[in-house]
């Protein structure tokens, strides 16, 4: 049913004479409890009689969370006294509402359930009745989107609250009017960014920064869209502000942030308390509407970003195994002496330069594949995330001068500039293939280089009783990474995949082919290592040219799965976000309602196969314990290559590296950054120990 019809019912039991209702010695009893103040005496017989009406076994689920958030939304946009009643009607009969709750069919059933309902609540037969300001508490998302469409709707702009419904109708023009608001300002929102707006989020230990994405309850305020206001920083980098004093340019900087913030809070995006746990957890919530809110969260709240010495030694070692595959050495040669002169600016804390502090070798044609002259250009309207180029170079041309973007969000452009060299030298395609392997190569140097016990693109046999007993076709399996300790043991699978582009902009289908292609593939090929061992004890890697066969006995170690990615997907790697969604997938297909392009259908029936495979994967009988317990996933997680480096390069031994890897699984925090996390798990962990 949709608004309209909940309050068409609603207004039709009003009409309704609760004592037509109720059987007389009932009503009666009710009657004498609201003059005798001995409501409690018929309190739980009441409720149970309300709710007798409406649940059911056979009836039918409806989306529980869209309607309270509706009716609250309307309410906050009015303020009549008959909204609110309506919606604590609502509330009050879907508040017992789970996953498997059903509801009639029969709206006569809704309308006697109502009516009884408005009496039970307007004769304060609840003992705590909701008070309007812990209202506003519980539904701090919804009450502040309400008050910034009135904040736009005063300054002119076309935006309302109409049905229990936001209606976007100047949406595009209010970003036009935050971007122009940017330009005005000019280059100075950058510096202010850089060196002020995010100072008190750094975190000493690794460089990188905490982004929050929640509003605690306490505070009741709008948080600043730190990654919008960044992608727009960079689009009016080299733009000089038109306010001619210091006080001018500071109430404009100060009116253009909170514009911004009123902009972010339109989308009720900023969660509370235990964050998109809570949001994965809550079953009236459709998946894929949860996913997308993740993905539109971190495009407004968060920058990508890394610890620019991994990507520049991962770099460096891609492009060292280019130089050997092929006969185009003097340009990968100078990309490395940029890399280098890059790296050496960083660490000095010099962040410009001339084109004379250059390597002599270094032409403009060839500075350019590493600087930007205008960057985000095409990030025009709120949703063009798909167009955003910030993080695809390192250097920003002003005049004569050159400017190094923070590297911890730029650094990642030296690996899209490698990238791009090698498709111009045309190697790309002869080496897309080996990529892979050289990305495999990469991990299992780290892994060596502190002594992990580790077994790298080994294959087993699989023989056909086993075969049969596990399900597996296979004839034989290959493991990326297979890591001991004493302790556990884990399985790395190993994707390229990035997060596209058109992902990010929040094309579900795209993201779910993504996820498709890093996730969902690699966590089947590990979880097949884990069936295979919890079932059969030994894994026999069977010997390759000199190398000679390895037994891997399970000896009652702990099983650890690990997905890889190439590179960041933001909070989509946190473990509850990554778990829940397989869990929640699981045995399901996606379909779309509307026309869809031939590569969203191809896209769509990749992750729909994917899924079917993963599925049918989890439900073996050495597998389906995961879907079963609440927390059956708590070994499996999602990761990136920096992820994992980072990981690595903190832990002296692997034992080290596993107990820093298991020490998140029971803490959830809504910060939803693996960096922030591990750090604040490790010394919550030193504390302890000291």
């Amino acid at each position: 049913m949709n608004y309209d019809k909940y309050i068409e019912l609603y207004r039709t039991a009003e009409k309704i004479d609760i004592k037509s209702i109720l059987e007389k010695d009932f009503y009666e009893d009710i009657i004498n409890t609201i003059t005798n103040s001995s409501f409690y005496n018929v309190r739980d017989r009441f409720k149970e009689k309300i709710y007798g009406f409406i649940e059911t076994s056979t009836g039918e689920k409806i989306d529980v969370k869209n309607l309270r958030d509706k009716l609250i939304r309307q309410y906050f946009w009015n303020e009549t006294e008959e909204n609110l009643l309506t919606y604590k009607v609502y509330n009050f009969l879907t508040q017992r509402a789970n996953s498997e709750k059903k509801y009639s069919k029969n709206d006569t059933d809704w309308i006697m359930s109502i009516s009884l309902a408005r009496f039970f609540l307007t004769n304060n037969f609840e003992e705590f009745p909701e008070k309007i300001e812990n209202l506003k508490v519980s539904s701090i998302e919804i009450f502040n989107s309400v008050e910034s469409c009135n904040y736009f709707r005063e300054r002119g702009f076309r935006i309302c609250v109409k049905k229990g419904e936001i209606k976007f109708n100047d949406i595009d023009t209010i970003f036009t009017q935050l971007d122009l608001k940017a330009e005005r300002i000019g280059g100075a929102i950058y510096d202010s960014f850089t060196i002020n707006l995010i100072k008190d989020y750094k975190s000493h230990d690794t460089g990188l920064y905490r982004f929050p994405t929640f509003v605690d309850v306490t505070d009741n305020i709008r948080l600043i869209p730190l990654g919008l206001v960044y992608q727009l920083s960079l689009k009016h980098l080299n733009k000089k502000t038109i306010y001619s004093s210091w006080n001018e340019l500071n109430i404009a900087y100060k009116e253009f942030l909170e514009f911004s913030k009123h902009f972010a809070s339109l989308f009720e995006l900023q969660t509370y308390g235990h964050d998109f746990e809570m949001i994965l957890m809550n079953s009236d919530i459709n998946l894929l509407d949860k996913i997308m809110s993740i993905v539109f969260t971190d495009n407004l709240f968060k920058v990508e970003q890394y610890i620019y010495n991994d990507v520049i030694t991962f770099v460096e070692f891609l492009a060292n195994r280019a130089l050997l595959a092929t006969n185009e050495k003097d340009k990968i040669a100078k990309f490395l002496d940029l890399v280098n002169f890059y790296k050496e600016k960083i660490e000095s804390k010099s962040w410009d330069f001339t084109k004379s502090n250059l390597p002599n070798d270094i032409d403009d044609n060839f500075l350019d594949k590493f600087t930007f002259k205008a960057i985000n250009q095409n990030f025009r309207k709120f949703n063009d995330f798909d167009k955003l180029d910030f993080n695809t170079k390192v250097f920003f041309k002003v005049k004569d001068r050159y400017l190094i973007l923070k590297p911890e969000f730029s650094c990642i452009g030296l690996y899209k500039i490698l990238y791009n060299l090698l498709d111009e030298l045309n190697i790309y395609k002869e080496l897309s293939t080996e990529i892979g392997n050289y990305i495999e190569q990469f991990l299992e140097q780290k892994m060596l280089e502190k002594n992990f016990n580790v077994i790298s693109g080994r294959k087993y046999k699989v023989n056909q009783p086993e075969r049969e007993k596990l399900n597996i076709k296979s004839k034989a399996l290959e493991s990326d990474f297979t890591l001991q300790s004493n302790h556990y043991i884990g399985f790395i699978e190993v994707k390229k995949k990035e997060l596209t582009q058109i992902a990010k902009r929040g094309n579900i289908i795209f993201l779910l082919n993504d996820l498709a292609n890093s996730l969902l593939d690699s966590h089947k090929q590990a979880n097949r290592h884990m069936r295979y061992l919890s079932e059969f004890k030994t894994i026999k890697f069977y010997k390759v040219k000199q190398v000679p066969e390895i037994i891997v006995n399970l000896d009652n170690r702990e099983i650890v799965k690990i997905s890889v990615s190439s590179l960041d997907y933001l909070s989509l790697h946190s473990k509850d976000v990554a778990q829940n969604f397989i869990r929640q997938l699981f045995n399901k297909n996606v379909f779309l309602k509307d026309r869809a392009t031939e590569a969203e259908n191809i896209a769509l029936e990749k992750f729909n196969q994917s899924n079917e495979d993963l599925s049918s994967e989890l439900y073996e009988s050495q597998s389906v314990f995961q879907l079963t317990e609440q927390n059956g996933f708590r070994n499996s997680f999602f990761l990136n290559i920096f992820h994992l480096q980072f990981l690595i390069n903190r832990s002296e031994n692997i034992e080290i590296f596993f107990e820093r890897l298991i020490s998140n699984r029971n803490i959830i925090m809504p910060y939803r950054d693996f960096y922030h996390e591990s750090i604040y798990i490790q010394e919550l962990n030193n504390s302890v120990i000291s």
